[in-house]
């Protein structure tokens, strides 16, 4: 009779330690996922490209391997980035490009978001885990502002001035684990 409440709570602490881990990041999101990379703008789908995501642990404990990797030939369209764990509880992550680039992350509700400048274009970038499925989209567009707004006074109230950016493409990947 006691041999059945032992087994019992060996078998809810494992699968309770189960439960934590598929819920860790980037633990629970190890593997290699692949997918189709479609890139979209204002006309509609303008360009498929095969798309992997390597996601791997290394020797240190909080640098992991998170290569992206375009194209057919996987060996020249590998992009070879770590994922640095800077503060799991706070949400901050740190994209190591190994070329001198530093992206910050943060991984919010279960996504993990950055969004940088390069040569005059502002992307925001996404990873999000959806059951089987990795999804990754970029929003990119001209990082000058098409638009400022406000900046007024409307009775009481002061407005703050907005800026509007343009968006010039969406680029969106479903991935599944291989």
């Amino acid at each position: 009779m006691t041999r059945l409440p032992r087994r019992l709570a060996t078998l809810l602490l494992t699968l309770g330690c189960f439960t934590a881990a598929a819920q860790s990041f980037p633990q629970s999101w190890q593997g290699y996922w692949r997918g189709t990379l479609q890139i979209h703008t204002a006309k509609g789908v303008a360009q498929t490209v095969p798309m992997a995501v390597e996601i791997a642990p290394t020797a240190d404990s909080l640098r992991w391997r998170f290569a992206l990797i375009y194209g057919e030939d996987t060996a020249k369209g590998r992009r070879a980035y770590d994922l640095l764990i800077l503060d799991r509880a706070a949400g901050r992550y740190l994209t190591d490009e190994n070329n001198g680039i530093l992206l910050d992350d943060y991984y919010l509700d279960g996504r993990l978001l950055s969004q940088f400048t390069v040569q005059g274009t502002r992307l925001i970038s996404s990873f999000e885990r959806r059951g089987d499925e990795l999804i990754f989209e970029i929003i990119s567009g001209k990082d000058v502002p098409t638009r400022t707004s406000g900046g007024q006074k409307k009775g009481d109230e002061d407005i703050p001035p907005v800026q509007s950016f343009p968006l010039g493409s969406w680029h969106r990947a479903v991935l599944r684990r291989e």
